[in-house]
């Protein structure tokens, strides 16, 4: 059996999500069913003293499987938690199928699992991107600029605004990154080399999906009476590429920080209120709001519990509209059910910010999920 043990420079983007002795798992089989497919290799990846550590085991021959089995069960005693790409769908059952038909005890079944297959499909909605394969992934992290080439030098390219596939401009990469930068995850050389360094490179967008779901705080508000006011947003984790998205007048611009803070991945590592998601120090995103006659909409993501108020111009809760007329309400939908807030309001009241903020956030977002 083959054996490999390589050690890489210091890669604070990708290992910035992966601490307390969190493993990266990814299995190469030839085929999908347990019982007639030998494994190709096992890949593991974790994070050592700063450092990217990456252990493969090849087997040569047919016997080989078995050693390679325990190997990776030595490896995985006293390990924290799986990262893996749709694993919980194959990588894991397939070696849970494999241990025990060698009669072996299964080394990860109290391990914590993180699938990003299943923890950033909102994302794959939000940036229209063609499936939600482990190469388009990459691919994007490729044009964003995270991923750069082996010089340190990325693409010179202009802003994209070319339609989605559901015919919606409404979400782009507004810039690609010039490299070199603090902020790069790494060469695509080496994380386009396999399944489990894309799986690695993958980590980057947690701080991204953190921050949609409310990972943020409102550092400042601009409002001079006008028909748009501006939030400065303060992402808990910083962000590894700038993207932009825009509909219906709300517009968020999003930019790279620098990428250096240490965070624990577990089940619930997308947690926008993660203890161990320090709030970046700059505003690392604006978002722009129109406002109307002095007030702005904070929408409400469950629209069937409230009922829109069309004379008011308002939505209310289904507790409160029982009391009023049939004819004066109908149905909330997602683009009706808000509440109107004074913009002047969130002048003063920061939490009040940062809730409007979230709502248009999840507008945002609602308007690429599947």
């Amino acid at each position: 059996m083959k054996h490999e043990k390589i050690l890489f420079p210091p890669c604070p983007a990708a290992a910035a999500e992966l601490s307390g002795n969190a493993l990266v798992l990814d299995l190469l089989t030839e085929g999908r069913f347990w019982r007639t497919s030998r494994i190709k290799g096992f890949f593991l990846l974790y994070k050592e003293a700063g450092h990217i550590v990456e252990e493969s085991f090849t087997p040569e021959k047919e016997s080989d499987e078995y050693d390679l089995l325990l190997e990776a069960a030595k490896r995985l005693d006293g390990s924290g938690a799986l990262i893996t790409y749709n694993g919980d769908s194959f990588d894991l059952p397939h070696l849970r199928k494999k241990y025990a038909a060698y009669g072996l005890p299964i080394p990860f079944d109290r391990r914590t699992s993180l699938d990003l297959f299943k923890t950033l499909k909102p994302l794959a909605d939000v940036f229209a991107l063609p499936s939600r394969k482990l190469a388009d992934f990459t691919a994007f992290l490729t044009q964003a600029g995270a991923l750069v080439d082996a010089a340190g030098a990325g693409k010179a390219e202009t802003a994209s605004s070319e339609k989605s596939p559901d015919g919606c401009p409404d979400a782009y990469v507004s810039a690609v990154l010039p490299s070199p930068t603090p902020s790069a995850i790494g060469p695509a050389a080496f994380f386009l080399e396999n399944a489990a360094r894309q799986t690695l490179a993958c980590l980057a967008f947690l701080p991204v999906l953190r921050f949609l779901e409310g990972g943020f705080s409102a550092a400042a508000v601009r409002y001079a009476g006008g028909s748009s006011l501006d939030i400065d947003l303060s992402p808990r984790s910083a962000l590894p590429f700038p993207f932009t998205l825009s509909m219906d007048g709300l517009t968020l611009t999003a930019k790279a920080g620098a990428l250096f803070e240490a965070v624990d991945v577990t089940a619930e590592g997308v947690s926008p209120e993660s203890p161990l998601s320090p709030p970046a120090k700059a505003a690392d995103a604006k978002l722009t709001l129109p406002v109307k006659n002095g007030f702005v909409r904070r929408y409400f993501p469950d629209y069937k519990n409230y009922e829109y108020l069309p004379a008011e111009g308002y939505a209310i809760h289904k507790s409160v509209s029982a009391y009023v007329a049939a004819s004066r309400k109908e149905p909330a939908t997602l683009e009706t059910c808000f509440v109107l807030v004074p913009a002047e309001k969130l002048l003063k009241d920061p939490e009040a910010a940062k809730a409007v903020a979230k709502s248009a956030l999840e507008k945002l977002c609602s308007r690429h999920k599947k």
